[in-house]
């Protein structure tokens, strides 16, 4: 009889600590995640970045400095599935005139 007694308060102490313990997990599961980089942020952050990198140059080094940075940029842009083909030769070609 004492056996059943003990045997029934360890059980329930476990299912106890597994209702404590199961919503905090749950919770951090649910936790809201850093906003996702808009495109129109996406495409400032390339123009900055050109613009920045290209200032106090000299002509020829400001053309060959643009377009390793424009092969960057649109290497990185044609992995991100959030930009079709047309929409990143579009934005390189408009880069290419800043």
């Amino acid at each position: 009889m004492e056996i059943l007694i003990n045997t029934f308060l360890v059980v329930a102490s476990v299912v106890i600590l597994i209702l404590i313990v199961k919503p905090k997990t749950v919770s951090k599961k649910t936790a809201p995640k850093q906003a996702k980089i808009k495109k129109s942020e996406l495409k400032q952050k390339y123009i900055d970045e050109v613009k920045t990198s290209l200032n106090g140059l000299g002509k020829n080094s400001r053309i060959e400095k643009k377009q390793k940075l424009l092969l960057q940029i649109n290497q990185e842009l044609s992995q991100n599935i959030f930009f079709t083909k047309e929409e990143t030769r579009d934005f390189i070609v408009e880069l290419s005139q800043l």
